[in-house]
This record gives structure tokens, C-alpha cells and sequence, in this order.
């Protein structure tokens, strides 16, 4: 798999990309419960750290800038504090801020995540799913317009918080078709038929579920759902991510391709998703295979569930696993000479 990743993620290869979505602060609140409060019967927590990282399309922008592209993010954030940091933290990774619109009518999306001995104990969400303003909408319209044909390629990242209406979709999909540009999207929601125009979708499996209303239990009944979505959205690519099970990789020809998880130990799927959208997306707008693209999206989820919280994984971190397993694997390899010695002992 060392010839796919060189193929994608070599360091002479930096993709112009474009993050549109819904943009989150992910805070983590860590510590230990040693004892019950005297006031009421909940544990008490003794914090010892607080964690902020970028999250949804935020987080997406943030893998692809550890893998060495050249990023710009377009969103809403609140005329907040929380809005802030969360641009503060994007500065830092150099990802392009300037189609981060500030919208005062609603706030910063936040999920702030209670951990104690490294279980989660609480999540405490702060954001507004109403729709987006006229004027905040006219100006993303504005910026993609004038934005989508400078870049190789557009990741949308929907969380359903307002972002991705159907109007700013539209404007997408119908600036990247006449640019001739992909668009990759990690979809949310009941209805698909408005991601018509899109390359690729990375759905999971509930998402599949809540999309075509079937209950997916065997590879047959998700053949089927598949099927109903290259029929809805005219897509080229669907990658099926299935936790445990690995990813299913399904093309317009009808052809598809299991590839089986990393066997490594997870500790946090936080953020997973973006970082195979991420992955996939890279491969796809350099002209690479889906499925080579999968394996190296694999690799790479495999890599960020083994971390806390909402991270990311860099080009440095896919290669020394891919490497290492090249090695095992050429452990296990030996001559035919002395496969001949031990059957003859």
C-alpha cells in the first residue's frame, strides 16, 4: 500500500482544497471522579485539563492541512468568544479563514465533552440548526462563486446545522460542474436528492439507513441502499464507512470493494468521518483510484480513532504505520530454499 499512499499523500503534492460546512469548536474537559457531591447524587469531577481542537468541517480542514494541503474554510461562526478561539485554532494549522463569514444572529456551534478517567460523562451542545439569515446566505454565495474555480477540488461537510441549504448546494454544484472541479460530500439527513451534482459521498451506515429508511444487517441489504443512492444523486464514488466492518467502496459501474479495518485499538471515533472525507477527497481531486483512495482513508481512520478526542493525522503518521506493516509483512517472507530445509527436517 506503500505505492498508493506515495501516490496520494507525496510531499511534492499539495491540493488546493475547499472545506464548505458547518464549523464547530470541540472542547474536551478532563479529569478524575473521586468522590459523590454532598448537594445531590452526581459525581464530582476534579478538572485537570481543557482540550479545544476545530470540529465538523473545521476538523475536516484541519486533516487535510496535517496532510500538507493548501486549505481555505467556509462557514458561519457567532460574533462570540467561542468564535474566536475557534479562528485562532485555524490560524495556527494555516488554513485560509477568509470564507469564515460572521453571522451576530446565531452562535458558534460548541460541544463540550466531560471526560472522567477517560470516559465521556456529559456533552453540553450550544447552536442554532434554524435557517441562515438572507444576508449571511448572499454572502456565501458571493464567495463560492467568486472562490470555487481557484481551487482542485471542494469538500462539503454537512452536520446539519444551517450551512448547507439547498441554495448554497446549488451555487456548489453548479459553479464546480462549470469549473470542472469534484465535489466530495460527508451527507447528513433524510434527503439525498439535494447533493445532486456531487462526486462522492461518505455516508455510514445509520446515515444510509436514515436516508433510505432500510435497515442495513448484510452486505445484500447494503448493495440495495447503495443502489437507491447512486439512483437519487447521480453520484460517481460512495464510500459506506462501517466502524468495525471497514468501509464498503461502491462506483457507477456497478463494481464495489470491501476493505477491512486496521486492526488497531480504539480509544476515541470522534472525528473519524472527516478524516476519511478528508483522505478520500485528496485522492479522488488528484486523479487517483476510489479505491486506492479508501485504502489510504482507512489507514488513516484507523490511525485518529487510537487518539483522544476530535484530531487529526499527518502524512508522517500514515507512512510510518504503512511502513511498519510493509516491514512485519516482509518478516513473514522467506526464501523457498529454506521452506525446502524445514520440510526436509
Amino acid at each position: 500500500m506503500l505505492e498508493q499512499f506515495n501516490e496520494i499523500l507525496a510531499p511534492n503534492k499539495r491540493p488546493k482544497i475547499l472545506v464548505v460546512g458547518d464549523i464547530i469548536l470541540d472542547e474536551y474537559l478532563t479529569g478524575a471522579v473521586g468522590r459523590i457531591s454532598p448537594e445531590a447524587p452526581v459525581p464530582v469531577l476534579e478538572s485537570t485539563t481543557v482540550v479545544k481542537a476545530p470540529g465538523g468541517a473545521a476538523n475536516v480542514a484541519a486533516n487535510l492541512s496535517a496532510l500538507g494541503c493548501e486549505v481555505t474554510l467556509c462557514g458561519l461562526r457567532g460574533d462570540d468568544s467561542t468564535g474566536v478561539d475557534l479562528v485562532h485554532l485555524l490560524s495556527k494549522r494555516g488554513i485560509e479563514i477568509s470564507g469564515v463569514i460572521v453571522d451576530p444572529s446565531r452562535p458558534t456551534t460548541h460541544k463540550l465533552r466531560v471526560l472522567a478517567q477517560g470516559q465521556h460523562v456529559l456533552r453540553i451542545d450550544r447552536e442554532s440548526k434554524t435557517e441562515v439569515d438572507s444576508n449571511a446566505q448572499s454572502r456565501l454565495v458571493q464567495f463560492l462563486e467568486e472562490s470555487i474555480p481557484q481551487f482542485d477540488g471542494i469538500i462539503c461537510s454537512d452536520y446539519q446545522k444551517g450551512v448547507l441549504q439547498p441554495n448554497i448546494l446549488d451555487t456548489i454544484f453548479k459553479v464546480s460542474a462549470a469549473a470542472n472541479k469534484r465535489v466530495v460530500v460527508d451527507p447528513k439527513g433524510s434527503d439525498y436528492e439535494r447533493y445532486k451534482g456531487a462526486y462522492a459521498l461518505t455516508p455510514n451506515i445509520s446515515e444510509m439507513e436514515a436516508a433510505t429508511g432500510r435497515k442495513i444487517r448484510s452486505d445484500e441489504e447494503l448493495d440495495a441502499a447503495a443502489a437507491q443512492l447512486f439512483e437519487w444523486t447521480g453520484i460517481e464514488v460512495l464510500l459506506a464507512t462501517q466502524g468495525k466492518a471497514g468501509m464498503m467502496v461502491y462506483t457507477a459501474d456497478q463494481s464495489r470493494e470491501r476493505i477491512p479495518t486496521q486492526a488497531r485499538e480504539v480509544y476515541d471515533v470522534t472525528g473519524a468521518g472527516d478524516t476519511v472525507t478528508a483522505v478520500l477527497g485528496i485522492g479522488l481531486f488528484g486523479g487517483s483510484s476510489a479505491i486506492s483512495a479508501a485504502q489510504i482513508a482507512n489507514c488513516a481512520a484507523g490511525l485518529v480513532v487510537g487518539k483522544l478526542g476530535t484530531a487529526t493525522v499527518s502524512r508522517a503518521d500514515i507512512f510510518g504505520f504503512l511502513n511498519g506493516r510493509a516491514a512485519r509483512l516482509r518478516r513473514k517472507l522467506v526464501s523457498i530454499d529454506v521452506v525446502r530445509e524445514v520440510r526436509a527436517a
